[in-house]
């Protein structure tokens, strides 16, 4: 017997060895991969989902006519004359859609190949420069999951796979540059070593993107207010406030013009309505449950409402993960305080969700799909923000990429 039990107590030991080395090599494993990631195999795997994704675009896209907005701009086309291109559409300062469509209209008829290629292509570019923007708060690795999704978000389809996401796509393409140059502007402020008279040009450069976010689409607003709580919340900020400042007041502008020009030429547009202020902290929680929901990719309408049900997005789930996420941001807030950029973001997002309730009306609830793209690119990036310098366990990667695929392919089902 005592025989036995030895040989059973040795048997014991031997799969207990076997069982921590087989742990410890699982531990080796995943951390070469992940440092693989953070080396260079990141930017692989990524610029091989943006090769599948603008393949899937382009093949999805054919066929492709004029989307709801579209119609309006053919039906109104005059080319290129400015006051074409100046044109409200919905309210909204339209000029770069337009200027693409009038090209298309003119140079290549009835051929859609060209806002095809411009959509895929845009897409892209807001993904690689979301990409680095996170990267460089939490690490290539957690970088990539929210990355892919954005690709292949199905909740956000009118901007990912419709041509009609021109606008929003450029918008947020060039904000997101704009705030990855004002990101990585030099520590020590080279404007003390130039001459009065000399702009540095990352200035130039963060006030040219900002321009072009404005003049694409409503949300460029809302980023130009976010880089301007940047700048000022650094040392000198005043000095170089005109980056932003200077969109701001070209937007201004344009407002006018369309008050007192276009408006009583061809009368009232939909546009932001000052009544609507009272509806703002009801819009911005609704927003946010719907965001957090499709971001999530627990937004599948088991009961879908009619033919309209694509255009919208909800969840059961959104107000407990927003109420979840809101605790923890003021959890972080109340710890370590809030950086520049996360105040800046923070200003992105609500003013982006403000102006949304301002202008709210038909076809402009807060769970409309289209708004969920921008609000989650900068959802994403205020988290990322929160979390800057946290490297993720293995486990804790692993439900990332498990919560991100879930949310592509539950939003793919919409």
């Amino acid at each position: 017997m005592s025989t036995v039990a030895g040989d059973t107590d040795r048997t014991r030991s031997t799969r207990r060895a076997q069982a921590t080395r087989s742990v410890r090599a699982v531990g080796p494993w995943w951390r070469r991969v992940v440092d693989r990631l953070e080396a260079r195999d990141a930017w692989f795997v990524l610029g091989a989902a943006m090769a599948v994704y603008s393949a899937l675009g382009m093949w999805v896209m054919r066929g492709t006519t004029l989307f709801v907005d579209e119609q309006t701009i053919f039906l109104s086309d005059n080319g290129f004359h400015p006051s074409a291109l100046f044109r409200p559409l919905n309210g909204h300062l339209f000029l770069f859609e337009r200027l693409v469509y009038a090209t298309d209209f003119k140079v290549f008829g009835a051929n859609f190949l060209l806002p095809r290629l411009v959509e895929v292509i845009g897409v892209d570019l807001v993904v690689g420069l979301f990409f680095v923007l996170v990267r460089r708060r939490i690490g290539a690795a957690a970088a990539l999951a929210p990355a892919i999704l954005l690709l292949f978000f199905g909740s956000a389809w009118e901007n990912d796979i419709v041509p009609s996401g021109i606008a929003t796509v450029y918008a947020v393409a060039a904000g997101l540059g704009a705030l990855l140059v004002l990101d990585g502007r030099p520590k020590s402020s080279p404007a003390a070593r130039l001459p009065p008279t000399t702009i540095p040009l990352y200035e130039l450069g963060a006030c040219a993107l900002l321009i072009v976010s404005v003049f694409s689409w409503t949300v460029g607003v809302a980023f130009a207010l976010g880089a301007l709580v940047l700048i000022l919340l650094q040392p000198g900020g005043w000095r170089r406030a005109w980056v932003a400042l200077l969109p701001l007041t070209l937007y201004a502008a344009w407002l006018v013009w369309v008050r007192a020009v276009y408006v009583p030429a061809h009368g009232e547009v939909q546009s932001l309505q000052a009544f609507n202020i009272l509806l703002v902290p009801n819009y911005i929680a609704n927003e946010a449950s719907s965001v957090v929901g499709a971001l999530a990719g627990l937004n599948y309408p088991f009961q879908p409402s009619g033919y309209f049900a694509p255009f919208t997005t909800d969840s059961e789930y959104g107000p407990l993960l927003a109420a979840l996420g809101v605790a923890a941001l003021i959890f972080r807030l109340r710890r370590g305080g809030g950086s520049p950029s996360l105040w800046a973001l923070l200003v992105t997002l609500l003013a982006f969700w403000a102006a949304l309730a301002l202008g709210y009306g038909m076809g402009r609830e807060p769970t409309t799909a289209r708004y969920v793209y921008a609000g989650g690119i900068l959802v994403l990036l205020v988290a990322a923000e929160a979390a800057r310098g946290v490297r993720l366990s293995p486990a804790s990667l692993a439900a990332l990429y498990l919560i991100a695929g879930a949310a592509a392919n539950g939003g793919a089902l919409l």
